[in-house]
């Protein structure tokens, strides 16, 4: 995605703007998951904090995406690890 559709923001080595700050208050990680993993089928594989870091991201990646987008990876632990990176 571009940045005209998204943005990434470090809580390190960005500056935050208060808007956005109030923003992600108001959402927090719960509520934000809540929403990306709404569609998500019941049985593809959600990492926990012991897979690898590939595995993670690409959970990360796939979450935001379109649903038709996971779904037609076909999901799974497999599906995650084999697929490139983009």
């Amino acid at each position: 995605m571009g940045v005209h559709i998204s943005f990434v923001r470090s809580v390190t080595m960005d500056s935050w703007k208060e808007a956005q700050v109030r923003n992600m208050a108001r959402w927090g990680n719960r509520k934000a998951n809540e929403y990306f993993e709404a569609a998500v089928p019941r049985d593809y594989y959600i990492p926990s904090e012991s897979d690898g870091i590939d595995v993670v991201e690409r959970w990360i990646r796939d979450k935001v995406r379109p649903a038709s987008a996971v779904v037609a990876r076909g999901g799974g632990a497999a599906a995650l690890a084999a697929t490139p990176a983009f």
